[in-house]
């Protein structure tokens, strides 16, 4: 007498195959993470790298550092913030988008509206329009931790000075800037090139 075809999988091949599925899914998701990671960090360094180059540019054709600069770089701790941005947005940097209110006073609008944050930071104005400076990043951090810093050589001695992740550097260069990695932290420089915060010198260009 001819045996009655099986019909479906077993209990065990259906454990088997979800297993297997499960393992692959978890293999493509840690890869996907990884790209993402690296893309946005590939972004906050370009843009930490445009930051002090639009500066180092803006010095040698001005030769004098606008006053809203150096005061944004003296008393705003060089946090590029949204009136900072304004004054980076008067002097043409970065591209900000800009609006005049009635009392001809200028605003940055739209994604620089709260200043000029990295990719972490971008992401939350981005679904978030109503998002303030106090507001936390997934990542860590709030969005205030996540603005764009920098600092210039206001004394035309050739090195510029700031505290970064608690050290003081001196680096070789009319302007640096730097961004924190998506923890919301800047970590000591001398991990420059080997951690996730963005940094746009080497540490070859620090001195003592």
């Amino acid at each position: 007498m001819p045996h009655a075809k099986r019909k479906g999988f077993t209990l065990l091949e259906l454990l088997t195959t979800i297993t297997v599925l499960g393992v692959l899914m978890a293999v493509v998701l840690n890869a996907f993470s990884k790209v993402s990671r690296s893309g946005q960090r590939a972004k906050d360094q370009e843009l930490v790298s445009e930051v002090a180059t639009s500066l180092i540019f803006l010095i040698q054709d001005k030769k004098v550092w606008p006053s809203a600069i150096v005061q944004g770089y003296e008393s705003g701790g060089g946090i590029i913030n949204a009136d900072i941005a304004v004054g980076f947005a008067k002097e043409g940097l970065m591209n900000m988008v800009t609006v005049v209110d009635s009392q001809d006073v200028m605003h940055v609008v739209g994604r620089d509206r709260l200043g000029l944050l990295d990719a972490h930071g971008a992401a939350v104005i981005k679904r978030n329009k109503r998002a303030k400076l106090e507001d936390t990043v997934p990542s860590g951090g709030t969005l205030q931790d996540h603005l764009i810093r920098y600092a210039i050589d206001v004394d035309d001695d050739g090195i510029t000075e700031a505290e970064v992740g608690g050290r003081k550097v001196r680096v070789r260069a009319a302007a640096i800037a730097w961004g924190c990695g998506p923890d919301g932290k800047v970590e000591d420089t001398k991990l420059v090139g080997r951690s996730d915060d963005v940094f746009s010198w080497r540490l070859t260009q620090e001195v003592n």
